[in-house]
């Protein structure tokens, strides 16, 4: 990743700089909070302190988008390039991620289409069965309208 950044007006004490660094650092994402306030050489308890203050954790979030937008640009840069290349994937991919292509589709066109074909195909049965002198009971059906 990027260099820490953290912008004037945010005063942040030397205490709080270090957690942020060591929070920031993907080679401690899987180590205990213990080891974290160790890493930053402050307490467990003024780790938890820090980490539950809404202030705290705004620098930090500005802090890691910073550090992600950093990274960003390159990608996009490099993405933008294949697909000026001619490369179809990343093409779609940097419509899709401008919003000029879409690849929803309508599921619900196709789960009815689906079960309308069901049904016809039960009905077909029925009719051929009572042409042979037997009765099929009607399939029961419901239709989850929860979603809409």
């Amino acid at each position: 990743m990027g260099k820490l950044t953290v912008t004037d007006g945010e005063n942040v004490t030397p205490a709080e700089l270090r957690l942020l660094k060591v929070l920031q650092n993907p080679d401690n994402f899987g180590k205990t909070h213990t080891e974290k306030a160790k890493l930053a050489d402050v307490s467990r308890t003024y780790y938890y302190e820090m980490i539950r203050k809404p202030r705290f954790m705004e620098v930090m979030k500005n802090t890691v988008n910073d550090l992600l937008c950093d990274e960003l640009f390159p990608i996009i840069d490099s993405l933008k390039k294949k697909a000026k290349e001619g490369s179809y994937n990343h093409q779609k991919l940097y419509f899709e991620m401008i919003g000029l292509y879409s690849q929803k589709k309508d599921i619900n066109v196709n789960v009815n289409n689906g079960i309308e074909k069901h049904l016809k195909e039960h009905q077909e049965y029925k009719e051929y069965m009572a042409s042979m002198g037997e009765v099929v009971e009607d399939i029961e059906y419901f239709v989850n309208d929860e979603d809409d």
